[in-house]
C-alpha cells in the first residue's frame, strides 16, 4: 500500500476564534481497523456548520458531554450543555454520540405543522456503523421531555408532566 503525503486540514471555530486542525496521526483514525478520533468528528461536525452558513433551522449539538450526562434524572444535566438554546426551535437537532470508544449520530427531527409551538411528533434517526448503541432512545426522550417542560412556559403545571410523557416520538435504527 502506498503512503499518500498528508497535507493538515483545518477548519476555524464559529465562536471564539481559532482553528481545530487533523493532522497525520487523526488522519490514521480513518483506517478501517480503527474508531473515529473525536478531534475527527468535532472538525466534520464544523466543517458542516461552516458550509450550512449556520442555517436557522437545523442545530448541531457539539458536545460529546451528552452521553455522559443524559442518563440522569430529566436530562437537567445535560441543560449547561445546549447554550440555552430551545432544541424545539429547530426543525433538526444533530446529536453525535460516543460511547464505549464508539461513534454513532442521532438526528432529532421536529416537524412541526404550521402555528405549532411544539412538534406533535418528533423522530429519532440514529446511525450506527455497528448497531452498538441499541440504548439511545430513553436518554434522548427524557432530553426532549426536559426540554419541553422547561421552555414550554405556556403549558399549564399540573398538565405539564402528562403531555410532555405523551409526546409520540419514533426512534429509527439506521445501519451503513
Amino acid at each position: 500500500m502506498t503512503m499518500h503525503k498528508f497535507h493538515p486540514l483545518s477548519m476555524p471555530f464559529p465562536f471564539g476564534g481559532g482553528w481545530l486542525e487533523i493532522g497525520e496521526r487523526h488522519y490514521k483514525t480513518l483506517r478501517r481497523s480503527n474508531w473515529l478520533s473525536g478531534v475527527v468528528i468535532e472538525w466534520l461536525g464544523l466543517m458542516l456548520q461552516y458550509e450550512l452558513g449556520r442555517c436557522d433551522t437545523s442545530w448541531l449539538y457539539t458536545s460529546t458531554y451528552f452521553w455522559q450526562f443524559a442518563d440522569r434524572p430529566c436530562g437537567k444535566s445535560t441543560n449547561p450543555y445546549s447554550y440555552g438554546k430551545n432544541v424545539l426551535d429547530y426543525n433538526h437537532v444533530v446529536v453525535p454520540i460516543n460511547k464505549d470508544g464508539h461513534w454513532s449520530l442521532a438526528v432529532i427531527e421536529n416537524i412541526k405543522s404550521p402555528g405549532e409551538k411544539v412538534p406533535y411528533c418528533c423522530t429519532i434517526w440514529h446511525a450506527d456503523s455497528y448497531g452498538l448503541h441499541t440504548d439511545i432512545d430513553l436518554p434522548l426522550r427524557t432530553y426532549l421531555r426536559s426540554q419541553v417542560l422547561r421552555e414550554s412556559s405556556w403549558i399549564l403545571e399540573t398538565d405539564a408532566d402528562t403531555w410532555a410523557a405523551s409526546i409520540p416520538c419514533r426512534t429509527i435504527q439506521v445501519l451503513f
